[in-house]
């Protein structure tokens, strides 16, 4: 895969996650030029997380029926039009239709994404290769929210919007200069039905469900269990995901081991120590740097796991990439619904402790899922001498 086609990706995915976290800021003052409470814009940009993971799960059907530029192209197309919509919107009612048209764009931006970099590439050099694509998530924590709060003061939250369109325009145009890669498919319920019948696939798509769950369930509530342990104000939460951020930055240097150990046995040792890490949370709070730590170190091994989990689908799906991937976010954006809506009860009830253990017990259940489930059918690859 060429450099420029690599940044073209990578690019495209900083925006995605960019667009998705930019607004967290400016909560109040969407509220105040929409006349309306901060809690109906948050149900609003909650539209994004469902419309996301239905958009990725009816992707399986068509994705690789399309060339993954074209695919890439229009969703992006989508998501300009979705980002003009939000800047015009002059109600919380648009903004919500606004952010459900974004969610359908990113639920097939992401899977022609990765596809891409999958057929692009050559086996030997793929996870280095996807490990420079996922640095667009580092630069959406380390540049976009701190980037967008500076706009929101410069040009107001409509300007940001406005400037999104624009950026995701520049992507249509990136995105068509790439090159062919793969093949179009002709049956895509074929293709479905291939995969759904794979024990092995199905495993990794559990796995990836809890991987989701325990993550975002964890990261909701943190900044709040923060501010109230610490007595910060709302920056600390901002400093939390960008130690997470630089943290998976830096995670992007475990591309190697990615290569050396296979897809799956990284994703398994990746697995076992994040369970760790979210078991250990509660010891975190001891104080706000061991925490920023904290995050950090998860940062590096969520890298890990993540190009794991993606390498080991792309390696299991071959030219049903497209599908595979596709359900694969599908239940990325299930996992962020269940940690949201699923771990906001445990933290009601019993505190951020309970919040910590059930995410290491979701990681746990994906561990699980790939010994029993894809180790028997796939194995680890070799580890060379």
């Amino acid at each position: 895969m060429r450099a420029r086609d690599g940044a073209t990706l990578m690019f495209g995915i900083a925006l995605v996650g960019s667009q998705a976290m930019m607004m967290a800021p400016l909560l109040p003052e969407v509220s105040a030029g929409l006349k309306t409470t901060i809690t109906s814009v948050g149900t609003a940009l909650g539209a994004y997380g469902a419309s996301t993971a239905l958009a990725a799960l009816a992707a399986g059907l068509w994705l690789d029926r399309v060339q993954r530029r074209i695919a890439l192209a229009g969703s992006a197309a989508v998501l300009a039009l979705a980002m003009a919509l939000c800047s015009a919107a002059p109600s919380v009612w648009v903004l919500g239709l606004g952010q459900a048209l974004a969610g359908i764009g990113a639920g097939s931006l992401l899977p022609a994404g990765y596809a891409f970099v999958a057929e692009a590439s050559d086996s030997d050099v793929r996870s280095r290769n996807l490990s420079r694509v996922l640095q667009g998530w580092s630069l959406s924590l380390i540049v976009g929210i701190p980037v967008g709060a500076v706009l929101g003061d410069l040009l107001g939250w409509r300007g940001v919007y406005a400037l999104l369109a624009a950026a995701f325009l520049c992507a249509v145009i990136a995105y068509r200069r790439l090159p062919e890669v793969g093949r179009a498919q002709d049956s895509a319920k074929g293709a479905l039905r291939a995969v759904l019948a794979d024990r092995a696939v199905l495993g990794l798509f559990v796995c990836c469900l809890g991987y989701m769950t325990a993550f975002y369930g964890m990261y909701t509530y943190l900044g709040d269990q923060a501010r109230l342990q610490f007595g910060y104000g709302p920056q600390f939460p901002g400093l939390l995901a960008l130690s997470y951020g630089v943290g998976f930055m830096l995670g992007g240097g475990t591309a190697r081991l990615v290569e050396r150990l296979g897809a799956i046995r990284a994703l398994l040792i990746a697995s076992a120590v994040i369970a760790a890490t979210y078991g250990i949370l509660p010891s975190a709070f001891v104080s706000a740097a061991a925490l920023l730590l904290w995050m950090g170190f998860l940062g590096v091994v969520n890298h890990l796991g993540l190009n794991g989990l993606i390498s080991a689908l792309t390696d299991a799906s071959g030219p049903r990439r497209g599908t595979v991937l596709a359900l694969n976010t599908g239940v990325t954006y299930i996992g962020y619904l269940a940690g949201a809506a699923g771990m906001g009860q445990l933290y009601g009830a019993f505190g951020y402790e309970a919040v910590a253990y059930g995410a290491a017990v979701c990681m746990a259940v994906g561990f699980v899922a790939v010994s029993a489930l894809v180790l028997p059918l796939r194995g680890p690859a070799p580890v060379p001498r």
